[in-house]
């Protein structure tokens, strides 16, 4: 299994929050020593925690799919005390879901607004 190096881009560490240029490197999917389609996974190790980021991607019915799949939910910033611990319940659930489900942290995201109103 060879991997290829991808582009570096900027991004922020979603295990400890800083900013950096990230090298990926991206390996194809085999099956019976045969490659699976255009999809590819690929890495970036954080050089401050020295954490990895897993992401898929690829070609699903003619749209291409990005997928960040390690870690999970989103690297935020914690909740203020003053927060009700209901409303912060829901707020942390939407950032967590966000890469799963749009939609899903949507609903989260109108029902911490509404608490609030």
């Amino acid at each position: 299994m060879t991997g290829r190096r991808m582009l570096c881009m900027a991004m922020r560490c979603p295990h400890c929050g800083i900013h950096f240029h990230a090298n990926w490197d991206a390996y194809s999917f085999y099956r019976h020593q045969r490659p699976i389609g255009d999809w590819t996974y690929s890495t970036a190790d954080c050089p401050e925690c020295r954490s990895i980021t897993l992401s898929v991607s690829g070609i699903d019915t003619a749209k291409e799919v990005f997928r960040q799949i390690y870690p999970l939910g989103a690297n935020r910033r914690p909740v203020p005390k003053e927060v009700p611990s209901h409303i912060a319940a829901d707020y942390i659930e939407a950032c967590n879901v966000l890469s799963i489900s749009a939609r899903a942290s949507a609903a989260l995201s109108r029902r911490c607004l509404q608490n609030m109103l």
